[in-house]
């Protein structure tokens, strides 16, 4: 079972795995190969509209940042199809007063970085965050307490629940990965042990957690 974060070297190791005649699972990130057995996990393209649909009932109009932090965007299919959703609402809406751009980050220059970026960009009314590290830029935010910017980011770790209840984090999209984990293991062990067929995809509903609802599925 691979979690495929890395798009080139997934496709080259299940390669390999294939000609030592090793079965591979994915989950939370899905890659196109044929060698690939399963995947089970969420349509991050549609998780990245349901993000688009939330920050269109936050904003009526204005400048939202897409934020990519500390990975390979050319190599990271998972944040691309999140960004591709997110821009495909907006379009196939029309949605004309919003405007919409891309921010790299690396942990190595994340603040710095963050704070040119808005400085250069005062009238910042949005920010969507396709990893699960959307308390990093919640923290820098915290300081900058004149600027009220809606985020919406992936995952309940524990630092990010912090931040959607001070209201500094608007939504969290729960990808649970618990869940995913689980259904690829059980569906192995009910494949080797009774012979059942391993469906192609299994695919989990995209949970949204705001302030409300977030100590229901916080353990």
């Amino acid at each position: 079972m691979l979690t495929p974060l890395f798009h080139k070297e997934t496709v080259e190791i299940i390669k390999q795995y294939d000609e030592l005649g090793v079965m591979v699972n994915t989950f939370n990130n899905e890659v196109e190969s044929s060698y690939i057995k399963s995947f089970v996990g969420q349509d991050l393209h549609k998780s990245g509209r349901v993000a688009a649909s939330l920050m269109n009932l936050i904003l009526s109009q204005g400048q939202i940042a897409i934020i990519h932090i500390d990975e390979s965007l050319k190599n990271a299919v998972h944040m691309q199809e999140k960004e591709k959703g997110f821009r495909n609402y907006f379009e196939e809406k029309e949605l004309h007063d919003y405007s919409i751009t891309t921010l790299k980050l690396k942990n190595s220059n994340i603040e710095t970085k963050f704070a040119s970026f808005l400085e250069e960009n005062p009238d910042l009314t949005g920010i969507f965050i396709t990893t699960s590290k959307a308390y990093q830029i919640a923290s820098l935010l915290s300081s900058a307490k004149s600027k009220k910017i809606a985020l919406i980011g992936y995952d309940l770790l524990e630092k990010n629940v912090n931040f959607l209840n001070q209201g500094l984090v608007h939504f969290l999209i729960h990808q649970n990965q618990k869940r995913q984990v689980y259904l690829g293991v059980s569906t192995l062990v009910e494949h080797f042990l009774f012979r059942k067929e391993i469906p192609d995809t299994i695919l989990l509903p995209i949970d949204i957690i705001n302030v409300e609802n977030a100590s229901f599925y916080v353990s």
